[in-house]
């Protein structure tokens, strides 16, 4: 369909992109996310449902895509990389309720911390400044409202509200402009609202 080709067509017109499969015979993957680095290095994260690993595909030199488990039970998972290309992931492990937080370099090892964040929805979003203030937004299933997590190199992690009316923070997606200021769109579920907040410190 389209102009799209697969790698085994025979004549593949250089302006048509080839299609490549990532992971194959594998219960995936929902909540995948595609990030580039600063050299053109393609990376997805995914949630394979069979095994409930977290991995993280890296495209190597060959056209290949290796994968490391970067952890347990994800949804909501969110991929980001900072300026030093050093990988960052947020997710939410359905088992315990928890808030994760992991960051390394594309083929690991990875440190994770875990983010006091109550009664957890099913979505994150994340974000590297250029200042390395890493920012997450989720939403609080209980309240249902939209938060946002955010840690400072070498402090620790700070939570707050961004909204409380309605059931909020479904399916956020959030970015950071060059001043580090946090831009968040995100659903209001109540009035079947689409929402945007934007906050500068």
């Amino acid at each position: 369909a389209g102009n799209f080709l697969t790698r085994s067509a025979p004549a593949a017109r250089r302006d048509r992109a080839p299609i490549e499969t990532v992971a194959t015979r594998a219960t995936l993957m929902r909540d995948h996310t595609l990030a580039r680095d600063s050299h053109g290095g393609l990376h997805i994260v995914a949630t394979d449902w069979a095994s409930g690993e977290l991995r993280l595909y890296s495209r190597d030199d060959a056209g290949e895509w290796p994968f490391v488990v970067a952890g347990q039970h994800a949804e909501g998972i969110s991929l980001a990389i900072d300026t030093k290309d050093q990988l960052h992931l947020s997710w939410i492990d359905w088992q315990t309720n928890q808030l994760h937080h992991a960051s390394g370099p594309a083929g690991g090892p990875f440190t994770t911390s875990d983010i006091p964040a109550g009664k957890l929805g099913n979505d994150t979003s994340i974000a590297v400044s250029r200042a390395g203030i890493v920012s997450i937004s989720y939403d609080e299933r209980e309240c249902g409202d939209l938060h946002l997590a955010r840690r400072r190199p070498g402090q620790d992690w700070t939570t707050e509200v961004v909204e409380t009316r309605g059931q909020v923070g479904s399916d956020s997606s959030l970015v950071l402009d060059e001043a580090g200021c946090v831009h968040v769109a995100y659903g209001d579920s109540d009035a079947w609202d689409l929402k945007y907040a934007t906050k500068c410190r």
